[in-house]
């Protein structure tokens, strides 16, 4: 069995990337660190590192170990988080990471409704796009991610179906294409879009639409951070943008309105994606549970 020290001091010569360094960092000699490595590698069957020039690399076996190793690290620290808020009197962490949808619209009813359940729960929310949560929930910097789950499957991850999301184009009500009625879908590309930053998976299918109907995808004329304003970009340009449809009533209050096209915009699914080994926690059914109820109660 794997001692933690032993991972203490691999992962210190990883970070180092020199065993001497590393020794220094510990507080140890080399000759010890070198022992600990040697027993891993001895009790795994393979060599972790490999000698280079300016001091030690990680050998392909070496990567497996880091990324778990990481992994176990983390799991670690919130343990005694969670051990600690127990002593402290409170019931736990749910660290969340979600699209503008779910902020806006889906979550806040969610989230009091979970806090009901569970007083003293501490909820920690952040804002991202799928290319961005997804890796913090496998890295473990999140608990569960909300968003849409048309991206390729991992084994360590979980994705629950929640619900269907359509998209549409949005702009401000003064734009020259709102008055139009239906719009084709070449007059879109003569005006200037507002993009989500880091949504890769978004950008493709609004490339994939428009490539089903021959046409060039529109060009980025302004990225932003989720969260980032764009409803105010809008407003001041003949911006176009796009949002879930469950969105145009807060598109509405900023002055913006949906423009139709035919054929209609894309559709994704969408729910929870959360590491497999976490399926269990406290925290993570008892939102997915709340999250269930709440749809099936609108269908």
């Amino acid at each position: 069995m794997l001692q933690s020290k032993r991972l203490q001091y691999f992962l210190a010569a990883v970070d180092a990337q020199r065993f001497s360094a590393a020794a220094v960092e510990l507080g140890i000699s080399q000759p010890a660190l070198s022992r600990s490595i040697k027993q891993l590698e001895d009790e795994l069957g393979v060599s972790l590192f490999k000698r280079e020039a300016r001091g030690v690399a990680l050998t392909r076996y070496g990567k497996i170990l880091e990324r778990r190793a990481r992994s176990i690290e983390r799991e670690a620290d919130l343990t005694a988080s969670e051990i600690e808020a127990l002593k402290s009197g409170k019931v736990g962490l749910l660290r969340v990471g979600a699209g503008p949808l779910w902020l806006r619209v889906y979550l806040p009813p969610a989230i009091t409704t979970l806090q009901e359940q569970r007083p003293g729960l501490r909820v920690e929310l952040s804002a991202g796009v799928v290319d961005t949560l997804v890796p913090k929930v496998l890295g473990g910097e999140l608990d569960v991610a909300c968003t849409h789950l048309d991206f390729p499957g991992h084994q360590e991850l979980t994705k629950v179906h929640l619900t269907n999301v359509s998209h549409t184009i949005i702009a401000h009500k003064k734009h020259p294409l709102v008055q139009r009625g239906v719009v084709a879908l070449k007059e879109l590309l003569d005006y200037p879009w507002v993009t989500l930053k880091g949504d890769y998976v978004r950008s493709n299918r609004i490339g994939a639409f428009f490539a089903s109907q021959n046409l060039d995808p529109p060009d980025s004329a302004v990225v932003v951070s989720p969260g980032g304003g764009s409803f105010n970009l809008l407003g001041a340009g003949d911006y176009l943008s796009t949002v879930p449809t469950a969105m145009l009533p807060v598109a509405e209050l900023n002055g913006c309105v949906r423009i139709l096209t035919k054929p209609s915009f894309w559709e994704s699914s969408a729910g929870l994606v959360y590491r497999t080994v976490d399926e269990k926690l406290p925290t993570v059914s008892s939102l997915a549970a709340v999250l269930r109820a709440q749809f099936e109660i609108k269908t």
